[in-house]
């Protein structure tokens, strides 16, 4: 199946998903939906929490901010921050009221978009492992080869996110 994915980048970098994939994250279940980092230096994190949930954002362990969950589960923050090119972790915690975490979520990003290097990919907004098997090893089949590499990241092969940076082992 294919699912597509609309997104609106307001003048301020800020990202909203329009249309995206049904979330399969049970309700109150931290996630992220989307990470973006524009030319003007702005990083953009959009993702969904617990309704009105308190959650603090971090790229490679070092917090950047937090963001308060609406009555919907959504939650977003937009912030000029230096980064560089390579892989990089983004991270959401979604804290309780006694401030201690209650759920976490977790994706590689590379700000480039491209192939961060030899032997890595970038998903990219509408791939799929199949596709990106296709693409790397010229078979769709090959998507297990993707899925075992990167089983610390992947938690549903039917879920992979735009920003993720995969492994592409060798072809056998």
């Amino acid at each position: 199946h294919s699912t597509s994915l609309a997104v609106k980048i307001a003048p301020d970098g800020s990202i909203d998903i329009l249309q995206g994939p049904e979330a399969k994250t049970p309700p109150g279940k931290v996630s992220i939906a989307a990470v973006k980092y524009d030319d003007k230096g702005r990083l953009s994190v959009t993702g969904m929490a617990k309704p009105k949930s308190h959650v603090q954002i971090y790229m490679d362990n070092q917090s950047i901010g937090h963001a308060f969950a609406d009555e919907h589960g959504r939650w977003k923050l937009t912030r000029p921050l230096a980064v560089n090119g390579g892989n990089h972790t983004v991270r959401a915690d979604q804290l309780g009221p006694d401030g201690k975490v209650r759920e976490r979520a977790e994706i590689a990003f590379s700000p480039s978009g491209t192939l961060p290097s030899e032997g890595k990919i970038t998903v990219e907004s509408g791939a799929s492992l199949w596709r990106l098997a296709r693409k790397a090893y010229g078979s769709g089949f090959d998507y297990l080869v993707i899925y075992q590499a990167n089983k610390d990241q992947i938690r549903d092969p039917d879920r992979i996110y735009p920003g993720q940076v995969f492994n592409l082992p060798p072809q056998h």
